[in-house]
This record gives C-alpha cells, sequence and structure tokens, in this order.
C-alpha cells in the first residue's frame, strides 16, 4: 500500500489507516485481535485509538501488534476518557451501557484537560497497547479555552521516550481555536473529519491549513454509490491525506486496502 509521511512529524503511514472506534462491538478478544491483525496483513500500518474507545478496549484490541516492528505507527488519545476509567472488565461494558440509558452521567464522558490526568492516562494506554512508546499523542475533542499549553508542552518535554509527536483530534468546531490560536498542538497534527459530500476540513483550508488525518469519509454516504468507487474518488480527492477508516468486517478492510493500493 502506498505510504504517506504524517505531516513534519517523520512519522511514515499507510495511506490508509484502522480506527479501533467501533472495535468494542465485537464480542470477543479474540474476535477483535484477528480484526486487527487482518489490517495490519493488508497493508495498513497507522492505528488510531484512545482510552474513551470502549472502556479502554480499543487500546487493548492493539496488543495484538506488540512486537510487529516500527514500522507499525499508533495514535492515542488523552482529555476525553469514559466514566469509569479505561480498565473496565468487558463483561460490566453492556450492562453499565444499559445502566447509563437510565442514569446519563454513568454513560457520560469524563472531559479532563489537566496534566496529572494525563500522564496517568498515558501510563495506562501504554499498559493496555503492550507499548513502551506511542508515536502520536492526540488532544482529544479539547476546549482551546481551557488548555494549560505551557504546562502541557513542560511535561511532553519529560516524556520524549514515550511520545513522538503530538497533535489535536476532534471535529472541526474544536480544532479551529487551535488553529487560530497558533496553538503547538496544531503546528504538527490535525486529526479532523472529512468527507466528499460535506467537505467538512474546507474551514480549515480556508485559513490556509490541511488535515493530516481526516475520518468520517464512508459515515455519511448515502448509499447510491458502491463503497470501493467511492473510496477511489477519496483517495483521490484527498492525495496527500490518511485516510481513517473503521469498520468491524474483515471483508470490508479487504476492501479499502485494494482501493488503496491501486490509487
Amino acid at each position: 500500500m502506498k505510504k504517506v509521511c504524517i505531516g513534519n512529524t517523520g512519522l511514515v503511514s499507510s495511506r490508509i489507516a484502522f480506527g479501533t472506534a467501533s472495535l468494542h462491538h465485537l464480542r470477543s478478544a479474540r474476535e477483535r485481535e484477528r480484526l486487527v491483525l487482518t489490517a495490519f496483513d493488508s497493508g495498513i500500518t497507522h492505528f488510531d485509538t484512545a482510552p474513551y474507545y470502549g472502556y479502554g478496549i480499543g487500546e487493548r484490541g492493539l496488543a495484538a501488534l506488540a512486537g510487529k516492528g516500527s514500522a507499525v505507527t499508533v495514535a492515542t488519545k488523552v482529555g476525553l476518557y469514559p466514566p469509569g476509567g479505561a480498565d473496565l472488565p468487558a463483561s460490566l461494558i453492556l450492562p453499565r451501557k444499559l445502566l447509563g440509558k437510565l442514569l446519563p452521567p454513568l454513560a457520560k464522558p469524563v472531559a479532563d484537560l489537566s496534566v496529572a490526568r494525563a500522564r496517568e492516562s498515558l501510563n495506562g494506554s501504554l499498559r493496555r497497547m503492550k507499548r513502551e512508546q506511542v508515536d502520536l499523542l492526540l488532544l482529544h475533542e479539547p476546549d482551546y479555552r481551557l488548555l494549560a499549553t505551557e504546562e502541557w508542552l513542560r511535561w511532553l518535554e519529560t516524556e520524549r521516550n514515550r511520545v513522538r509527536a503530538i497533535g489535536v483530534a476532534g471535529e472541526v468546531p474544536r480544532v479551529l481555536p487551535f488553529v487560530d490560536g497558533r496553538s503547538p498542538f496544531a503546528a504538527q497534527i490535525i486529526q479532523t473529519r472529512d468527507s466528499l459530500a460535506s467537505r467538512e476540513s474546507d474551514a480549515l483550508r480556508r485559513v490556509g491549513r490541511v488535515p493530516q488525518i481526516t475520518f468520517g469519509h464512508l459515515a455519511r454516504r448515502d448509499g447510491t454509490m458502491p463503497v470501493p468507487q467511492m473510496m477511489k474518488r477519496t483517495l483521490e480527492s484527498f492525495p496527500d491525506t490518511v485516510l481513517l477508516l473503521s469498520t468491524r468486517r474483515a471483508e470490508r478492510i479487504a476492501e479499502l486496502a485494494r482501493c488503496a493500493d491501486g490509487a
């Protein structure tokens, strides 16, 4: 699969990246491991996760890539956390979600932009993924007004052995203030939504910024265009962007990988 550089970080990624936001919907750890390895065997080398995804299940699923070598790059996030923590046993996740429908605060994500929580989260993420280093650490849907930037930069300076690059991830309205404020978190990597139908990232392009990683490309398709055709058009329209895609179906991974191979 074609490779592209991720911004100015020195990181190299496959044209398509695999996102783990829906990985927890699979019933067993074995199924999740099989799906992740299918993505790797299909030529995908960049994987995106977060402690918020499935109460840490997204990160635990990536432990299957431990020992696969330096060609694999992994991004995780800080700033948005699952209620009850990211080490909730899989058997308790569904009951908590069902209870959360009756008592919404039990299911509401926890936003915390403190450095202390981020340090604790990074420790947990590396343990769950069985890694000593994360290639990309992203602020997860952050509020620019609440970020103590200097404190964060001082902390990250001490984490150079465990964090290779930093960035900001979220919907465009969350990302734009970081661009307008010339935040260091928007200087290296911007990860945000984009699609052929809605062109969400055009708001960033109008201020001279092109996101390095984008998601949501298949989320709003109307079904009139077959996935391979839509994927081909998307790859052509966003030639220098890593396209972050998520699926629970191994056959869909293989289909998307073939599209990228032919692009």
